[in-house]
């Protein structure tokens, strides 16, 4: 925690009166909007709620058995005139159709009595939204969220920024404990299809697998409940007003530059050509992808993903106007939740209250002096988020190396005493006679009371011979592979604490005190030595595979670890006796290491030095036969501990493939009612029966892990620890 920010208590202690009088002066406003309005129009002769009367307009062409109409310039406009007189300013529909049923709903009431319970039954959605942000119903967040600027915006302008702003973050914040719901929400902002970009490319990065299926099979269920109610003319209608909503509305700027908060905007408001304001957009579209995928990949803190992921939302949409910032409430919300719990950075309550303010003036500075100020709110915002630290994890950390070695100086200079514990070093052995006896000596030195027990595969020269020699209690396993031996040793062998390495003496024992000190003391389960020194330098190749290895453990389960291919480790009882083993060869490390992070074990790593193999000693690892089989390893992995996401990411390719085959054939059919090319619409069909028969099996497989991992845990809180 941060020492407390001046400005942000300057601002904690003013912003209920700040706000009660923003609330005040809005009500005023509003008031007077309404005391000089005359037939539902204002005094500047525009309906009450501006853009509220196309979506009034669409959903009464809607009951009237013409949702198509909604999408003909011509019949949206008259039905706007009809209701509120000759030369009321036109206000298009751009919606997709699967937003007309609630139009409709809206539609059958007068205009007036519609648009109240449109913005009185939207507002406590975004508002619930705040609160289950923060977790609590606070004062000082309710008058915030009513006193931020976008919700007067939204409520002169009719919008839906409430709808939009509300499902978003409940969706977000619901993310991790409801998925589904979550799921279900997320795919309900549909309706406004250019905000939602990013949300597949941050599920899929987070793994949030379950929610994205749940958000796309919402789309799906919406899109072909509006092709039911209202036909397929009616998307037809949709698709073909597009070019205008692009070229009119957007391009040429009818809306007006200073209305919309994007950089494609404030390129053209400055005098850009549309090649130059499409690059612009382009640019920073792509840039805010790739910090949103890699920020949604690490470890920051949810709420910094959640700010960026609704930033950026805004950020690469070349067409969100000024009553769309509402989206950056929740955003705001999540950024003072964490700092509020990790201590604010320096400047930034000032510049998240720079953010707050921002939609008060974004319209007009932008008119008067072409400054984007709500394009640089929402960067700013954004930019706050993506900066935001992981915390620091005290339950998986490393320890610096400074210390470890202090530490170790230490432990070796300390007499040799008995061992308070039952301490077993397995070393597994295929060919070691050139350094397997300087090995259970060294162990023998630093652990005297510990039993030493060198476990040989079918060696060809004198590794047992020397290793008898030096006192180590010799046993063989017949079936070659480094995982047949390790299997068999933590079978046999009957310890409290098990200490692992290999006969090569490429492992210091001089740390294995400080291993077994750290796994007793801080009562974990499993603690690897992470190699660091020439040894590592010699093999290029393993170096290379093992970092390879150990982004890709990271990604696939969460958090990992930094050399999951180690072989010198210290593991308690209950972690030996309850490990399945399965592996045969050299992927047993990556099995131990995945079966901890699967059981959400407490482990921890300590570097230690990690020499050259002596003369005469050679490695058994191939670099690319035992790296595929360690590749492999993690894919069978992967798919008995997340089949969910092993599945569903299949099920994710074949419709992705399904929809590329499929696509033309939809459209041909939408537009001429023929289905001329039968086999590839049969293929297409076929594939998404495959997509969705693997996320069946997905589903399934995924109740036998968790049943799986239940009975695991069972049988590893059976057993006594360290």
């Amino acid at each position: 925690m941060t020492a407390p920010d001046p400005t942000a208590l300057a601002i904690r202690a003013r912003i209920v009166p700040v706000t009660l009088a923003l609330i005040g002066a809005y009500a005023v406003a509003l008031g007077a909007m309404w005391a000089t309005s005359s037939g539902g129009l204002d005094a500047a002769g525009r309906p009450l709620g501006t853009d509220f009367s196309n979506v009034w307009a669409a959903g009464r062409l809607t009951l009237e058995g013409a949702p198509q109409a909604s999408y003909d310039l011509a019949r949206h406009y008259a039905e706007q005139v009809r209701e509120f007189g000759p030369g009321v300013p036109f206000f298009g529909w751009h919606y997709p159709p699967m937003f007309l049923a609630l139009a409709a709903a809206l539609g059958a009431l007068p205009y007036l009595g519609a648009l109240l319970v449109w913005q009185a039954a939207t507002l406590p959605i975004y508002l619930y939204g705040l609160v289950k942000i923060f977790g609590e119903s606070r004062r000082e967040l309710l008058f915030a969220g009513l006193a931020f600027p976008a919700v007067f915006v939204n409520l002169t302008h009719g919008h839906n920024g409430f709808l939009t702003a509300g499902l978003f973050g409940l969706g977000l914040a619901l993310l991790r404990s409801r998925p589904i719901l979550a799921g279900v929400l997320l795919g309900l902002l549909a309706y406004k299809p250019q905000f939602g970009v990013l949300l597949p490319f941050a599920l899929a990065a987070g793994g949030y697998w379950r929610t994205a299926f749940a958000a796309a099979a919402t789309v799906m269920a919406t899109c072909a409940l509006s092709l039911a109610l209202f036909g397929v003319e009616t998307w037809q209608a949709f698709a073909a007003s597009a070019a205008f909503t692009r070229t009119v509305v957007l391009e040429a700027g009818d809306t007006g530059w200073h209305k919309i908060m994007s950089v494609f905007a404030a390129a053209r408001a400055l005098g850009g050509g549309l090649p130059t304001a499409y690059a612009a957009q382009g640019i920073v579209a792509a840039a805010t992808l790739a910090v949103v995928i890699r920020l949604w990949r690490n470890d920051a803190p949810f709420g910094a993903k959640a700010a960026a992921l609704l930033a950026g939302s805004v950020l690469v949409t070349p067409y969100a106007l000024d009553y769309d910032l509402m989206i950056l409430a929740p955003a705001l919300a999540f950024m003072v939740r964490d700092a509020l719990q990790l201590g604010f950075r320096r400047f930034e309550a000032a510049a998240l209250a720079f953010v707050w303010a921002a939609p008060l003036v974004a319209r007009t500075l932008a008119e008067l002096t072409l400054i984007p100020v709500g394009f640089l709110a929402t960067l700013t915002l954004f930019a706050l988020a993506a900066s935001r630290d992981p915390p620091s994890s005290p339950s998986h950390g490393r320890t610096p190396m400074p210390q470890v070695v202090e530490r170790l100086y230490e432990l070796a200079n300390l007499k040799p005493q008995a061992a308070p514990l039952k301490v077993a070093v397995l070393l597994p052995c295929y060919n070691e006679e050139a350094a397997i006896g300087d090995v259970v000596r060294g162990f023998r030195a630093v652990l005297p009371g510990a039993d030493i027990y060198v476990y040989d595969n079918n060696s060809k020269d004198r590794t047992i011979e020397k290793a008898e020699e030096a006192g180590a209690i010799v046993r063989r396993e017949r079936r070659q592979g480094k995982g047949n031996v390790v299997r068999r040793m933590l079978a046999d062998v009957e310890a409290d604490v098990y200490l692992m390495a290999d006969g090569d003496l490429t492992y210091d024992p001089l740390a294995a005190p400080l291993l077994i000190e750290r796994l007793v003391s801080e009562q974990l389960d499993m603690v690897v030595a992470t190699r660091e020194g020439e040894g590592m330098l010699a093999r290029k190749g393993h170096a290379a595979g093992n970092a390879m290895f150990n982004r890709m453990i990271t990604r696939l389960f969460g958090t990992g670890f930094t050399d999951i291919l180690s072989g010198y480790r210290v593991c308690s009882r209950r972690f030996a006796k309850s490990f399945p083993t399965a592996s045969n060869g050299f992927e047993i490390e990556t099995e131990l290491s995945i079966h901890a992070l699967d059981l959400r074990l407490a482990v921890d790593e300590i570097p230690v030095r990690y020499g050259k193999r002596p003369e005469n000693s050679t490695s058994k690892l191939s670099t690319f036969r035992d790296g595929f089989r360690i590749l492999w390893t993690i894919a069978m992995m992967y798919r008995a501990v997340k089949p969910f996401r092993f599945f569903g990411a299949i099920a994710l390719a074949l419709a992705g493939a399904g929809a590329v085959l499929g696509a033309p054939v939809v459209v041909e059919f939408l537009e001429t009612g023929l289905v001329p090319r039968l086999p590839t619409a049969v293929l297409a069909a076929s594939v998404m029966q495959l997509s969705v028969l693997s996320l069946v099996c997905g589903i399934v497989v995924e109740a036998i892990a968790e049943a799986r991992r239940e009975a695991k845990r069972l049988r590893y809180l059976e057993l006594k620890g360290a």
